[in-house]
């Protein structure tokens, strides 16, 4: 198996850390910040602007239909440079393609990919002992 980039990824990586140096480079990250919601929402607003929310979605669900590899390379790259994870809103926009109903996707994928409409993961313990309040 190779797990050397393709030529396609070569590019698409140069690319990437070439927006990553202009956008999250030396004073321009701290403008997001990595506490705070409303820095988190714009660094994911700069992100879909520039075309990398949603990298492996289907072109008619909103995304770029790229393979999966591209979104590993642009996760890689962002903790490379040390700016805000996006791994939650990757994993809840998949999850929302896979399971969520026609009707789930139509009213929260445009949004959840935008960055326009806020966001949380739950989950649930289902083994856990049930709670003796």
């Amino acid at each position: 198996m190779d797990f050397n980039d393709t030529t396609e990824q070569v590019a698409f990586r140069r690319r990437l850390r070439k927006w990553l140096r202009e956008c999250a480079g030396e004073g321009q990250l701290a403008r997001h910040g990595v506490r705070s919601e409303e820095a988190q929402n714009s660094w994911h607003r700069d992100l879909y602007s520039a075309g990398y929310i949603g990298l492996s979605l289907p072109v008619d669900d909103g995304g770029r239909g790229l393979p999966l590899t591209f979104e590993a390379t642009l996760h890689e790259e962002i903790g490379r440079v040390g700016a805000p994870s996006i791994t939650g809103v990757s994993n809840l926009i998949h999850a929302l393609h896979r399971c969520g109903s026609d009707r789930q996707r139509a009213e929260l994928r445009p949004g959840l990919i935008s960055g326009s409409v806020r966001w949380c993961i739950a989950s649930q313990n289902t083994r856990a002992p049930a709670s003796r309040s």
